[in-house]
């Protein structure tokens, strides 16, 4: 991406309400829309595999920006942090922003 930044919260409800804020501002409904290469504007959970929950995401485009949002929860996991992320590409390239945030949004928030 061209921009992006990493919060960190002390815990899940502060970042829940982060990203409430966030998914607020822009005005994106909940579980609803996608965020891929192909289609690009919603709000849903995203997991580390089956069973495996890992946070939320939500996904628009701002003037000639596209623009992901996502949490990385602690979910009880000692090695992990409660962040919200937020990443900008310009050129409206969300199809290159999903393949930056494919193997990125696993990762961040892993700490040891």
């Amino acid at each position: 991406p061209d921009r992006w930044q990493v919060s960190t919260y002390p815990n899940g409800p502060a970042l829940k309400a982060a990203y409430e804020a966030e998914r607020r501002r822009h005005k994106i409904a909940l579980d609803q829309g996608r965020c891929t290469g192909l289609n690009w504007g919603g709000e849903g959970p995203w997991s580390h595999g089956p069973g495996k929950p890992g946070g939320r995401r939500l996904c628009y485009f701002d003037g000639n920006d596209a623009v992901i949002v996502w949490t990385h929860e602690r979910l009880g996991q000692p090695t992990h942090r409660d962040i919200l992320v937020i990443a900008r590409e310009s050129g409206s390239d969300h199809a290159g922003l999903t393949r930056w945030w494919r193997p990125w949004h696993h990762v961040l928030g892993k700490a040891v």
